[in-house]
Parts: C-alpha cells; structure tokens; sequence
C-alpha cells in the first residue's frame, strides 16, 4: 500500500476514497511517517464547509508543517472573513513562492459540499504551487479536474487498493500472534473481499482447530459501527468503556478536555492504552481522535443509555472550551446539549468576536441553530440574532432584536451583565452607522465603554469588544467632525496592532486616520497613510473590503485638491469597488460628492449630474452628518456655479445635511459670486474669514478668491490682484490647485490668470499648467455601473496588451474566467474591443 501511495510526490493531487473501515487515514498516515516529505494535516469538520475555513486550515496546517520560513509573508497573511478573488490571488502567489515540496492532507473531505470551498481546493491543485494535496474521503469529490486526470497529474487510490492481500493478512495474524493456516487465510480474504476492518476482526473470531480457519466470519453486510462496539467497546473494562462512552462527544481530544468531561479520570493512561491496543484511537497533533464510525456508535450509546449524561458531557465540554480560547466548539456542544442558556453566555462573552475573522460564517451559522420559536425569551439569544443581522447587513431586523434584547437585560444573572450590556450597545452603534445616524453611534459606543471602564473580572471577549467600541465610537466622532477624539480612540484602538498585518481593525482604523488628516486639511499625511493603508491590503488580498472606503475617500480628496483628477477618479472607482462587508450610507455620500468634483474639475458635467442624483438618493433618509454634509454642499456648488457661469439655471436637489457654518457660508459666497451678486458675495466671504486661525486653509482660500472674483467684478484691479496673491500665498503649503482652475466666472478667472503668470512657484506651476489648457474634449458617456474590484484589475491588464492566458496566470484564475471579466467590462464601459476598452477607461480615468 505504501509503494502505491508513494505516486503522491508525482501528482498535483491524490484521491484516498474508499467506505468505512477501509483504513484510508491510517495508510495515509503511516506513509507520511515513513517518507522525508514535509506534511500538512488538516482534518476537516462539517463547520468547514466555507472557503474561508477552508483556506484558515490549510494556512495553518502549511505553517504548522515547518515548510513556511518565519521571515515569509504567509506568516503574516490573514485569512478575511469573506474570501475575495484578490485573497486567494495573493494566497496562491504566497504558496507558489515556497521553497520546500509540501504534502497536503485534507482528511474527511466528504464534509465539504460549498462550490467556492470546493473550487479553493481545486485551485491549490490546478495551478502549480509546491503542494501535493491528498484527499482522503469516503467518496469521490465533486471537484472538476477531468483534464488533469486525463494528462496523469491526478491519481486515485481506492478500496481495492487498500485492501489486504494474503501476505498483509498472514503478516497481521502473525503480529497479533494468531495461528492462521494458509487455507484460512484464502478464506478470510474471500469473505472480507480484503476489507481491513473485517480481517482485525476476523482473526479475532475463534478457529476450527482442523483447518486453522477462522469461524463466524464478520457479515461485511452488517454495519460496521456493530462491530466496533463489539469489538472495542465491549472488550474494555466498566471505567474505561464510561470513558469511551462520554468523552466521545469531542471531536478531538485532549487528555484535559476528557478529564473535565470526565472528573477524575486518568485520561493522560487510557488514550495511551488505547492507542496501544487498537487502531480506533489515534494520536493526532497534541490530542486524539477516535474512528469517526466509532464516535457516532459512542455517541449513539450514550444518547440511548443515558440521555442526561449525554446532555452534561456536552455541556461540561462547552464549559471547559470557552474557557480555554475555543468558543466556536464551545458553542457545538453547548447546541448540542439543548442548552440554550449556556449557548447566548458562551456567544455573548466570547463567540460573537470571532465575526471579524474567518471563523465568521461558522459562528453566524451555530447561532442560526438557536430555535428562537421554542427556545425562552432571552437577551443572551436576541443578542445572538441581532449580531446575525447586524453582520448580513440586515439593520431593520438587527435594531429588532437589539430592541428586543435590551427589555430582556435585567432578568440576567450579574454575572452575564457586563457582556451583554457592552454587546447590546455595540450592535446599536452598528445599527446606527448603518442607519446614518451618526450621534446615535456615538452614543451607544460611548456607553459601551462606560461599562468596559466598569467591569471588573473580564470576560473573553472583553479586549474584542473594547477594539469594536473605540471603531465604532472614532467613526462616529470623524464624520461628525471631532476629528481630535476620533485620532485619540483610533490611536488606543491601534496602540497594540501590529501594523504590517492586515485585519479588518487595522484596515479600517488606518483608513478612518487617514480621512481623519484629509478633514483636517493635512493632505501629505492624509494620501501617505492612505496610500500604505491602500498597499498593505493589496499585499494581503484584502482590498475588496467597505472598511477601505475611508482610506480611498481621503485619497482622492488630496488628489482632487492638487489637482490630480485622474488619480482622484481612479482611488474613487475603486472605493466604489470596495463593497466587502455591505454600504455604509454616509461613505457612499461621500464618494459620490467627491466624484461630483473630480468630475466638474475635469469638465464632466453629466457624470457629474449622474454622480450627484445619485448622493441625493444615497442621501434619502440618512441624516447626514456634518462632514458628509460639506463634501455634498461643495459638490452642489460647483454644479450650481458652472450652471450659472454658463447661463444655466442650477436645478439640484437639496438633500438634508447639516453642514459647518464656515462651509456653508463659503458655498454661499461661491453661488453669489457665480450671480454677480457683490454684496452678498462679499459679506459671506468675510464672514468665513473672520473665523481666524481655526479655519482650514481650502476654506480660507475658497473665501479669498470670491473677495478676489468680486473685486474683479467691480473693476478694482488691484484689490482682486492683492487677495489672489494672499490665497496663492496660503495655499502654497498645502499645494491647494483645485480652487484656483474649477470652472466659475470670468472675472475670478482672469484675476487669476495673471497673479498665476506672475509667479513661477511649484503651485503657479501646477496650477499654469491647468489654466493653460485648452477646450475640452467632447465628454464621454458617464460609466452608469461601477466596475468591480477584479474588473478594474483585468482593465488595468489591458492597457499593458497582456494576453488573456497571461492575465489568468497572473491572476491564478481560469482563462474563461478572465473571458467571463472581460464581457462584463465590454457592457459596462459600452464598448467592444480591447482598444476600446483601453481608450474609455482613460477617457473616465480609470486608466492612467
């Protein structure tokens, strides 16, 4: 058998498929044993049925094998908890880049039926990566490599190929020191067909004493799981059969986690006795599994013969695994159990943080097990469901059941207070970002923290939830404009992260310090955090997720103020893009009102028009808060002053926003400007100045150049010539362009043109080089429908005249697959060649 398995090394991938009892694992084992070969094992559970989980165990199963040098990206990488085709793209390259030949086991693989877990395995052994991958399972894999079987690089090994011949079984009978004639031999190899399991328990059966033929032959027709509890169960003594019997409710076990399931008992002794005795019980990693076939009949056992210590070797299981760092399983057995008070205590103090990672799809679905029509009302369990909705972006059922779960708090035991107290006022903070109702996400972020500052005798969770409070509470006080406190919690939140791997936590707090010096006015710092937030989560394939937009909103506003209308458009389209994780209203706003000022900066009007209904509706119901409320009042004004400088009347919607006294006032003076109304004009424009030093430079410069547009206006030459000056002058540290070449009256535009002609500074530069360009080109159809991450990614391909073959191997995907991005870009850009593709993109600026 061994020799047979020794193809693994010529193959990308080897199918161990055979029924019960055909001893696949245990040959699979011992072949690695005995070869030199680096192995990874992964023994896979039905909770691992996502590609996230998938990946998560494959990471950790390569590390684990000793093949990853510490100093190697994969030892930082990070599975997300929603795996993108960027993740698995920046994975696959991670594995490609090993140096050492890594054997893959991926035991129990019958369990995966999810076509994305299914399609992530098959990509580790479709393209050419250092791994061998073996998949040990029950039955064939639905896995789609008919051309790989076809050119050899896929073998199957199966129960014929596991089956004993005479000389296996004449070897076994010698090793358990059983006399077995030869003739008994032929015959146990003809009533077992070679079955592994029926030989150990043939030769276990007495024999005539004439013939040396083994009598009462096991029935290969009757159930396996019989025979093991025959065979294993009932040959072992009263205390060591108890212990069999309960502690069979683990999946893996350790000597600890069996001596709480069981009090008292020497478990370090009997797992090691048991090892010794038979091939039911196997030593895997630092614990031990027993043969699946021989759990289920376990378990079946003590389900039938003692339903309440059934009941309480769960829970006791459940008990001791929150305790010691694994809620997940935690919550199985406490399901498992029935024991639905013990399941919201374990999901309320310690699972519910896992949702940020990739664990997230298997604690949303333990929660889903929660009978909530029969189970009794509970905080604990409403919690559940309120974080269930909260992570699927369901916020009218989430506010439902956070409703629901704070009437339910004070029937709560003290010792469940402080967890469900922060947990209920975390998910309203959810809720309220997902509502736009910032304040409110202040407001419960804020009580949340009171009760963390006031708990005593932490609970797991408890650093999870203080790294959630101070997000959440940051995002709040950024967009309403408190921009010092939400650096000083995004600062407490980061103080112990390590900044060069990527988590949601890292991503997004970045991000939001980022946006944080872009509402500040600190360009330079803005676009330099932005910009490493933006490549650390390229380089770990997590640039597909909402938490970026922040990062991607304050780097197109600094590109938009210097100027730089292309890299604006650009960052945006892939803010756009970035939809991993669900919309938070008020970011869509934002971008939106950011591409309606690239796009009127570059002379876009009916994109911008399109861009800025469409805040309007992003806007609907939203209350949006004061920075959002800026960025959409300049976008209306640079709409309404192009409409008027052209004759037109400005008819734009009015979405409510509350909006700062000095933006608000600035976009007054900028409208009256635009209507050649002086008085007005200036009287706003004062106003805004008279603010002093606390004012941010774009608005002070805005207001100067309407002083400077009205002087012009009035004919006084050498008033409009010495407040252009002064605006040129302030806007030089900042490098502010964008004031000084958007669209507005001729007046503003030829007090500008001369103070510019004057001066031969890095922003007289800049901005000459703006002003001295000629009519625009006749504007390009507006892009309707964001291209996706991937599709931007397949553009960008295009314009460097990479083959399709070229852009899947970059990419690790399938040729088809880049067809199938490629028809999808031709529709949305309206186009149908490559050229044309090439040309639109950069007509739209998503190309450079």
């Amino acid at each position: 058998m061994e020799a047979r398995l020794d193809g693994v090394l010529t193959h990308r991938l080897t199918v161990v498929a055979a029924g019960a009892g055909w001893g696949k694992t245990t040959a699979v084992a011992s072949w690695c044993r005995h070869r030199d070969v680096r192995t990874a094992w992964v023994v896979l559970e039905p909770r691992d049925d996502t590609p996230s989980a998938v990946w998560l165990r494959v990471v950790e199963a390569v590390r684990a094998s000793g093949a990853v040098p510490a100093e190697h990206e994969l030892m930082r990488l990070r599975v997300p908890p929603t795996v993108t085709a960027p993740f698995a793209t920046r994975l696959l390259h991670l594995l490609e880049q090993l140096a050492e030949q890594v054997v893959l086991v991926l035991d129990d693989f019958q369990v995966v039926h999810d076509p994305q877990a299914l399609a992530a395995v098959g990509d580790l052994v479709r393209y050419a990566l250092p791994l061998h991958v073996v998949v040990v399972t029950r039955a064939d894999p639905p896995l789609t490599l008919q051309r790989m079987s076809l050119d050899g690089r896929v073998d199957h090994v199966r129960a014929e190929h596991l089956a004993f011949d005479a000389q296996e079984v004449q070897a076994l009978a010698a090793a358990e020191q059983v006399p077995l004639s030869a003739a008994g031999s032929r015959v146990l190899l003809d009533r077992t067909e070679g079955w592994p399991v029926g030989v150990r328990l043939g030769l276990r059966q007495p024999a005539d004493p004439r013939t040396g033929t083994p009598t009462g032959l096991p029935d290969p027709d009757r159930a396996v799981g019989e025979y093991l509890l025959e065979e294993v169960l009932a040959a072992q003594k009263p205390e060591v059969r108890d212990f069999l019997v309960r502690t069979s409710v683990a999946t893996t076990l350790t000597p600890e986690l069996a001596e709480a399931i069981v009090p008292g008992a020497p478990a370090h002794r009997y797992l090691a006795e048991l090892v010794a005795s038979n091939d039911f019980v196997t030593p895997l990693g630092g614990g031990y599994r027993y043969h699946p076939l021989l759990r289920d009949m376990l378990m079946g056992t003590l389900r039938f013969e003692d339903p309440a210590g059934f009941r309480d070797a769960h829970v006791r299981a459940a008990r001791w695994l929150v305790v010691h760092g694994d809620p997940l399983h935690a919550l199985d057995h406490a399901a498992s159990a029935g024991s639905w008070d013990l399941f919201g205590e374990i999901f309320v103090e310690a699972g519910a943080a896992l949702v940020a990672g990739p664990q997230r799809e298997a604690v949303l679905s333990a929660a889903r097990r929660v009978p909530f029509v029969d189970a009794p009302q509970s905080a604990l369990l409403e919690l559940c469901a309120a974080t269930d909705a909260c992570v699927r972006g369901r916020i009218p059922a989430g506010h439902l059941h956070v409703r629901r779960a704070r009437a339910l708090l004070d029937e709560l035991p003290v010792e469940h207070r402080a967890a469900a107290d922060v947990l209920v006022e975390i998910l309203a903070a959810h809720v309220a970002l997902g509502r736009g109702d910032l304040p409110g996400t202040v407001s419960a972020a804020t009580a949340a923290t009171r009760v963390l500052d006031g708990t005593a005798w932490p609970f797991p969770a408890f650093e999870h939830y203080g790294t959630w409070v101070h997000d959440l509470r940051a995002t709040g006080l950024c967009w309403e404009g408190d921009v010092d406190l939400a650096r000083a919690e995004l600062d407490r939140m980061l103080r112990d992260v390590d900044p060069t791997v990527a988590s949601l936590t890292t991503l997004n707090g970045h991000a939001y310090l980022a946006l944080c010096d872009a509402i500040d006015g600190r360009y330079d710092d803005a676009a330099r955090r932005a910009d490493g937030t933006l490549v650390l989560a390229e380089n770990a394939g997590w640039q597909g997720y909402e938490h970026l937009r922040p990062a991607y909103a304050a780097s197109a506003l600094a590109a938009l103020v210097r100027g730089d209308w292309h890299g604006a458009d650009r960052t945006l389209a892939y803010g756009f893009a970035a939809d991993v994780g669900g919309d938070e209203p008020v970011l869509l706003v934002a971008l939106h009102a950011l591409q309606v000022r690239v796009a009127v900066a570059s002379g876009r009007i009916r994109a911008a028009r399109v861009a800025f209904e469409q805040a309007c509706r992003d806007a609907t119901d939203v209350p949006l808060p004061p920075v959002a409320g800026d960025l959409l009042a300049r976008a209306a004004t640079d709409l309404a002053v192009h409409a008027l400088t052209h004759d037109q009347r400005p008819d734009l919607l009015s979405p409510p926003a509350r909006t700062t006294r000095e933006v608000l006032l600035v976009c007054q003076a900028r409208t009256a400007l635009a209507r050649h109304d002086v008085t007005a004009a200036v009287a706003a424009a004062r106003e805004v100045l008279a603010a002093g030093v606390d004012l941010l430079p774009l608005t002070r410069v805005e207001a100067l150049l309407v002083l400077a547009g009205t002087a012009e206006l009035v004919g006084d030459t050498a008033g409009a010539d010495a407040w252009t000056r002064q605006a040129l002058d302030e806007a030089a540290d900042a490098r502010l362009v964008q004031p000084f070449v958007v669209r507005g009256p001729a007046p503003l535009r030829s007090a500008v043109d001369r103070a510019v002609a004057r001066r031969s500074d890095e922003l007289a530069v800049a901005i000459g080089g703006h002003l001295g360009r000629g009519a625009p080109v006749t504007e390009p159809t507006p892009l309707v429908m964001a291209l996706t991450d991937r599709e931007l990614v397949i553009l960008t391909a295009l314009a460097t005249m990479q083959s399709n073959a070229e852009i899947a191997g970059e990419l690790f995907v399938s040729v088809n697959t880049v067809k199938a991005h490629l028809k999808s870009v031709f529709r949305k850009l309206d186009v149908t060649t490559r050229r044309g593709a090439v040309r639109r993109g950069r007509d739209l600026g998503l190309l450079p």
